[in-house]
């Protein structure tokens, strides 16, 4: 019998992303951008390993807890591994007693981690048959009660639910009822993971992670409007974030020449991608002007009332060039809470002229539309949710 090997999301993610760790070529971004983000993941190495047999451990990303440890893929390797490795020539019933098994030790262990790569191994033996198919929706369900209530921010453990849920939904071995609940908890994992994805810069995966929204719009998903509502949000922000990145990549070289332009890019190392040692790189340019000003005022941690009054004047200044952006819209939000901190301290209640001029402007903010970051979190009410089956688990995916 030849192995098995995962065909949907292999078919998906063909030789478009190719965007890898080096950054030498990202169709969406400019160089300038590149310059300002962090090292981008090419989007398929986010998804498990879902061969019948798994010779390597999962891939590590620094700055980010694994899916499970080394410790971990070694022992299930030494208990496992020849097993494992018979399957290849066993039929489905086999495989459907060793992911059975796997499932059963998952539930008894209290280590979250190993729980987590035997749901994933339960899960890759058997999602491409229909016997298999009751058992691999355990294997997920299993998967999302060994995570926790942080884990929702971790890309590299909200992938795997996406991964596992997009292959029940596409796969025709997988009955209709249970297919139309995977797609909705499939596109729900798909803008989780985009949003986590675009938190932390890495906005090439972020960006072919949406571009497959559509591929499991259901009738089902189509009903679900708050749903519908978040996959909107989530493809704007993409796509914005991207304009936004790719404008202020364009800014950067002239940052020691042009005020103007470095004040787009502090605002941008404040609000939307913080990096406080690009701010400091910048101010050292401008010693004694309105650019060192408010650079030194988005590094303080503890601002005065009065400190905050004038850091929100100078964004104000930087961003009336600025059209409707998550550039502007991130950077005036942070205005207005400011001269809202402004006009509640206590020591201000007597200066009723710069009082009075903080009303009028967070009027004026709130009018040109000061937004903080979009809080969509569609996986808050079941990651770490305990279940007692896997049909409740089913129900409360829909």
């Amino acid at each position: 019998m030849l192995k098995r090997n995962r065909l949907p999301i292999a078919l998906l993610m063909t030789a478009s992303l190719v965007c890898g760790p080096s950054m030498a070529w990202c169709d969406s971004l400019t160089p300038g951008a590149l310059s300002l983000l962090p090292a981008q993941w090419k989007a398929s190495s986010l998804a498990p390993n879902l061969d019948t047999e798994q010779r390597r451990p999962a891939h590590v990303f620094a700055g980010f807890k694994p899916v499970y440890s080394r410790h971990a893929w070694r022992q299930f390797s030494a208990k496992y591994g020849r097993g494992e490795k018979k399957l290849l020539m066993e039929l489905d019933s086999q495989r459907n007693a060793f992911a059975d098994h796997l499932l059963t030790r998952a539930a008894a262990t209290h280590r979250n981690g190993y729980a987590r790569l035997l749901a994933l191994r339960a899960f890759a033996e058997t999602f491409q048959h229909t016997s298999g198919s009751p058992l691999a929706v355990n294997a997920l369900h299993t998967y999302l009660r060994h995570l926790a209530p942080a884990d929702i921010n971790n890309p590299v453990r909200v992938a795997p639910v996406w991964t596992m849920a997009h292959e029940l939904a596409w796969l025709g071995a997988t009955p209709y009822a249970v297919r139309s609940h995977m797609a909705v908890l499939a596109e729900k994992a798909n803008v989780q993971l985009a949003m986590d994805l675009l938190r932390i810069g890495q906005y090439t995966a972020a960006e072919k992670i949406v571009a497959q929204l559509p591929i499991l719009e259901t009738n089902r998903v189509r009903r679900n409007a708050l749903l519908m509502s978040q996959m909107g949000t989530v493809r704007a922000l993409t796509r914005q974030s991207i304009v936004e990145i790719n404008f202020v990549g364009s800014q950067m070289p002239l940052v020691n020449q042009n005020a103007q332009a470095a004040m787009y890019v502090l605002l941008h190392a404040a609000y939307v991608q913080p990096q406080p040692s690009l701010i400091r790189q910048i101010i050292r340019h401008w010693p004694h002007s309105a650019v060192h000003e408010l650079g030194e005022l988005l590094l303080a941690k503890h601002p005065t009332p009065m400190q905050q009054y004038r850091r929100a004047q100078l964004i104000i200044i930087a961003c009336n060039g600025l059209g409707r952006s998550i550039l502007r819209d991130r950077s005036f939000y942070a205005a207005l809470n400011d001269l809202i901190a402004f006009r509640k301290a206590k020591s201000t209640q007597w200066d009723r002229i710069h009082r009075a001029l903080a009303k009028i402007a967070i009027a004026h903010l709130i009018e040109r539309f000061a937004l903080p970051n979009p809080h969509v979190d569609p996986l808050a009410d079941l990651i770490g949710r305990p279940a007692t089956s896997a049909s409740a688990s089913t129900t409360s995916a829909r």
